[in-house]
């Protein structure tokens, strides 16, 4: 199933998110970033891409399910997490939950 993240509309403009899937980067150990388009400089630096991840619609939000994959990897369900968005992007940092959690 994975793990459902949600991005509040007022973060993103809903112009470019009709589309009902969008492209997952993993783009460093921390960070996630999520569009409904191909971002080239995200295309070139990311650990891994995932396409076709269908987006659910809601009146307030998006709600993006991220692969066990990804989830596993960012240990996200354990973890805190912050959803920041422009325009046509969303990046997810996720954050330890102590100092000592580093690797």
């Amino acid at each position: 199933m994975g793990f459902l993240v949600t991005v509040d509309k007022p973060l993103i403009n809903e112009k470019y998110w009709k589309e009902k899937f969008v492209y997952i980067y993993m783009l460093d150990y921390y960070t996630i970033g999520i569009s409904p388009v191909a971002i080239p400089e995200w295309e070139s630096r990311g650990i891994l891409k995932e396409f076709n991840t269908e987006i659910l619609e809601t009146r307030d939000a998006y709600i993006v399910n991220l692969s066990d994959m990804i989830s596993n990897f960012y240990r996200i369900y354990e973890r805190k997490y912050e959803v920041a968005g422009h325009e046509n992007f969303v990046l997810i940092t996720v954050i330890d939950r102590n100092k000592n959690d580093r690797h």
